[in-house]
């Protein structure tokens, strides 16, 4: 069982990891790897079903049921440490539900990571959850991830429907991530596992038939420097407040960076983002 993961630049001194989230590929990175690579060892890796059908069976990860949080996170550790080995620590560049995963897979094996990428999504979801943040799940929900869930349980529940589900689900897709210039052609409604399980995870803890996890200090995690980006040209905010002042007060180079975009900033606003990028890396270079 493997994920989709890509190899550049074998020989690169050091290592970033690109992790993409709802609905792209290891595509997505494919103007980073061509600015980055000639100095550092590039490796995209894909999330599990985030691919044809067809392939997904072939690299062992496809299932009905999708995965869980944690199943995500050690998919992902396990494929950093066959890409990786020998290379650590590693940079992580991560967007979207790469995000929420890769800090995730931080907690876990922060001795593996030095310095954070992200892009438009904080550490979200690393603590037990209130009735506020149900409420504000439910509203998110509302808002687009209902119906990325419902077409992801008509082509699990209903095998007739499956081919109109996946047509509806590819439809929305390109309507919803529209800055992305990431092909979807071959993508299925089987991406929406990712939303059903966050809900039942989330709902599952607030009710105690799930332990949550350990407390973290939002004040200082991770422990290395981080690089923020925020598309600026939407409503929702994906990252606690609290964690967003704490790092814009760290002297380790840590910095949010706003930027023009919806959601895709390293799409939309590509020039700058390398830019910033390859500063903050110089900065941080051991």
């Amino acid at each position: 069982m493997g994920l989709q993961v890509e190899v550049v630049n074998d020989g690169g001194a050091e290592t970033i990891v690109f992790i993409s989230g709802w609905p792209d590929t290891p595509r997505l990175w494919d103007k980073a790897v061509e600015e980055f690579s000639n100095e550092y060892r590039c490796v995209s890796i894909g999330l599990p079903m985030y691919s044809s059908r067809e392939e997904a069976k072939a690299l062992g990860v496809y299932r009905k049921s999708g995965y869980n949080m944690d199943e995500v996170v050690d998919m992902i550790a396990e494929t950093i440490d066959e890409s990786c080995r020998g290379h650590f620590p590693i940079t992580l560049c991560i967007f979207d539900w790469g995000c929420v995963y890769g800090f995730q897979y931080i907690g876990k094996h922060s001795e593996k990571v030095c310095r954070t990428i992200a892009i438009d999504v904080g550490p979200v979801w690393m603590k037990a959850p209130r009735l506020q943040d149900l409420i504000g799940l439910f509203l998110a929900g509302v808002f687009y991830q209902y119906r990325v869930i419902f077409y992801y349980l008509v082509a699990r529940f209903v095998p007739f429907l499956q081919d109109w589900a996946d047509r509806s689900a590819r439809k929305y897709m390109a309507y919803m991530a529209s800055e992305s210039d990431t092909d979807i052609s071959e993508l299925t409604a089987d991406v929406g596992y990712n939303y059903w399980n966050m809900h039942l995870d989330r709902v599952a803890t607030y009710l105690g038939l799930r332990k949550p996890q350990e407390p973290l200090d939002l004040g200082t995690f991770p422990r290395h420097p981080v690089l923020f980006f925020i598309g600026t040209k939407k409503d929702m905010k994906f990252y606690p407040e609290r964690w967003l002042e704490s790092l814009q007060q760290r002297s380790d180079h840590s910095e949010a960076v706003f930027l023009p975009a919806v959601h895709w900033v390293m799409v939309a606003c590509r020039e700058a983002f390398h830019s910033k990028m390859r500063e903050f890396l110089t900065a941080t270079k051991k």
